[in-house]
């Protein structure tokens, strides 16, 4: 069956599920982490999917709704590494950045914020070189950028710079 074939509980959950499964789509191409997720999708099929997102609505039914989109990965079992989960966010911060409240936006954005200094601080500090991992993360740059400039952060500034500066991550040799 198709993502647009079903029918969701809550304006944006059709748009979380399709950012979930092109980040899965990602991770099968360029076959990061172990076989999970490429398990989970195979036998478990979309509706699995759908079912785990909203199996964690269901548990945390007294959160915010971005609060809990923040959570479905994690909560699903979905195994996001941290440049992944920061690009999840990244999509969730800029598609819901006019509808969230106060304390999604808080929560949303100090989620993001910590997956992107995590990965900065191991790009930093002389971290493995993961060619796929990092050409994912370029290839999204401008969600991340977008993201960035909605982050109530004194650090958003640096990590914009590093982002787009000539000796920043865009020097990472690929």
């Amino acid at each position: 069956m198709r993502l647009q074939n079903y029918s969701f509980g809550k304006d944006g959950d059709y748009f979380v599920i399709k950012t979930i499964l092109r980040i899965f789509k990602e991770k099968m191409f360029i076959n990061i982490n172990n076989n999970t997720n490429r398990i989970l999708i195979r036998e478990g099929g979309l509706k699995y999917i759908i079912e785990k997102c909203y199996s964690s609505r269901k548990c945390h039914s007294t959160e915010p709704k971005i609060i809990n989109y923040c959570y479905w990965p994690c909560d699903a079992g979905f195994e996001f590494n941290d440049f992944m989960y920061m690009v999840y966010l990244a999509n969730i911060i800029k598609e819901f950045k006019k509808a969230m409240t106060q304390k999604e936006h808080k929560f949303a954005s100090k989620m993001f914020f910590d997956k992107l200094s995590s990965y900065l601080f191991v790009k930093g500090n002389g971290g493995p070189f993961e060619k796929k991992a990092d050409e994912f993360v370029f290839s999204n740059l401008e969600v991340l950028d977008e993201a960035l400039l909605t982050l109530d952060n004194r650090y958003a500034d640096i990590m914009r710079t590093i982002m787009r500066s000539e000796k920043g991550l865009k020097n990472i040799p690929l």
